[in-house]
């Protein structure tokens, strides 16, 4: 129950961060549109952004993750100046290498940007100019990572979860009050706005951690036995996420050639992916990691790994099932309803959508992967993340090749899921080998119910599509007015059926509710 009432109150929080994300991809569509300045900047974020903020500072990314796993014991056991030492020397060392990195993405831009191949050249242009604007977002990145790791062992969630309002919020304050019609305005405006937001971001961690660090041991100590087993932690978790950023380049590098706004069509259905499956993963994930750290370290066969490992996966699967049958039969709507406006026209929904349902058929195997990693963060291994990387890499690219030809960017969408396919039947294997088998009884019995929930939404879905995707462009509102309603049928519905099929997860979570519910009133 605390990991359920930590992962709801980090779900309400990063919903609130995701709203405002939306508002900011609203913004972007409203004032770009699917064009050469939000394709620019998508190949020009790539890095310092998509990589460096999100990925490896970002909440359950390598800085966080290694920071969890090896100081956890050290807090929970007052050890002050070994905590300082890691703590110290972890911020002094992000400060050299992401810093020095941030200096090469402004000294080499053009070299970089020319790695997409076919582009034109106003577009290039823009790009160039967008990356030396955001390279110091590198650096900034790292150390927002180390800082959400000794916030989320303090079981501070709070500033962590809140803090990418900030990047969201620079970006459209700069859009919003500086930028001006003609498309380098717009590019400058994105790029100093995600600058400016990341700066925030930094800054927001920092305030609740201000009474620490004026208490804490500080010490720098290169040979320090525990600040090894950081960067043996961190090391092949940056190595792992810098193979896997390829997935992003492989995405850009084929649809960069396609149609204009290709690029863009992909991130902004990658966006509606996140919305739900960013708040799920941080809800459960952050919580969960430092129970899965401290159940690996006791001596039962795995036992309470596993306890705790089928305690995350039992939700992930609850939400995910339903999450993904809503996209592909309502997404067309949603992305009507939020983007269609401005430069952003009916055109762009569609391209959109289209790439939407084919990233939409990998939201539960993403999710539960990403729950694989986690456990064997926990024990101890980033090595076996890292390896698989390439193996996925590998499926992308064979993937890309293949269908891209023949559905242009929706194949490229197609090749990413199968890749996340690949790469999850990979680590479940790996880890069965590693701790034995590790799904209980009771997860499987829920997957089932969930499933089995799921098939009447997804027939439901099909038939609200099949209707209301023929009537929207004649009758816009009330067509979109039904389709929210339909989906919130269908929610209830799959709630019902998992309540009639007494699944454990729906029935726990009810007896709470009402409890609670009982308790206000």
């Amino acid at each position: 129950m605390s990991l359920l009432r930590a992962a709801g109150l980090i779900a309400i929080l990063s919903l609130a961060s995701k709203g405002v994300g939306l508002v900011r991809d609203q913004v972007v569509a409203y004032y770009c549109g699917l064009s050469m300045i939000t394709d620019a900047y998508n190949i020009a974020s790539l890095i310092p952004v998509q990589f460096a903020l999100i990925m490896l500072g970002g909440l359950n990314g390598p800085f966080h993750s290694a920071i969890v796993s090896t100081l956890t014991r050290h807090f929970k056991d007052q050890e002050h100046p070994i905590y300082g030492r890691v703590i110290t020397t972890a911020i002094v060392l992000s400060v050299l290498l992401m810093g020095s990195v941030s200096l090469a993405l402004y000294l080499f831009a053009p070299q970089l940007i020319a790695l997409w191949g076919d582009m034109k050249p106003e577009t290039a242009h823009l790009a160039i100019l967008q990356l030396r604007i955001m390279a110091p977002v590198f650096m900034i990145s790292g150390l927002i990572g180390i800082l959400y790791g000794i916030l989320s062992i303090k079981q501070s969630f709070i500033t962590p979860s809140l803090s990418p309002i900030m990047a969201s919020l620079g970006i459209i304050v700069a859009l919003a009050l500086f930028a001006g019609p003609e498309p380098e305005s717009l590019a400058r405006s994105l790029a100093w706005g995600t600058l400016i937001g990341a700066a925030f971001q930094l800054i927001l961690q920092v305030l609740p951690l201000l009474g620490f660090f004026r208490s804490m041991h500080f010490e720098i100590r290169w040979n320090d036995p525990q600040l090894m087993s950081f960067l043996h932690l961190l090391l092949p978790a940056v190595l792992s996420s810098t193979i896997g950023q390829f997935n992003s380049f492989i995405i850009q590098f084929f649809a960069s050639g396609m149609q204009e706004g290709g690029i863009s069509a992909f991130i902004y259905g990658n966006r509606l992916i996140q919305l739900p499956l960013g708040i799920l993963l941080t809800a459960l994930l952050v919580p969960l990691l430092p129970l899965l750290s401290a159940s690996a370290q006791i001596p039962d066969q795995f036992k309470s790994l596993k306890q705790r490992l089928n305690q995350g996966l039992r939700p992930v699967l609850l939400i995910t099932f339903p999450v993904s049958i809503l996209l592909i039969f309502f997404g067309y709507f949603a992305i009507i309803i939020l983007f269609q406006r401005g430069a952003f026209n009916s055109s762009d929904s569609r391209l959109t959508y289209e790439v939407l349902v084919y990233l939409s058929l990998s939201i539960a195997i993403y999710a539960v992967r990403d729950l694989f990693i986690r456990a064997f963060y926990a024990l101890g291994d980033s090595r076996t993340p890292f390896w698989t990387s390439f193996v996925t890499i590998a499926a992308m690219v064979i993937g890309s090749f293949a269908l891209a030809p023949l559905m242009q960017v929706q194949g490229v969408a197609l090749a990413s899921s199968l890749a996340v396919l690949v790469n999850f039947c990979l680590l479940s294997w790996l880890l069965h080998r590693r701790i034995g088998s590790f799904l209980e009884r009771q997860t499987l019995t829920h997957l089932i119910k969930v499933s089995v929930a799921t098939l009447p939404m997804a027939f439901l879905g099909w038939q609200s599509l099949d209707v209301l995707g023929s009537l929207v462009s004649y009758y816009p509102w009330p067509s979109l007015l039904q389709a929210v309603l339909h989906s919130i049928l269908l929610i209830v519905m799959y709630v019902l059926l998992l309540f009639l099929m007494e699944d454990q997860e729906v029935l726990v979570l009810g007896r709470t509710i009402t409890r609670r519910f009982k308790r206000h009133a």
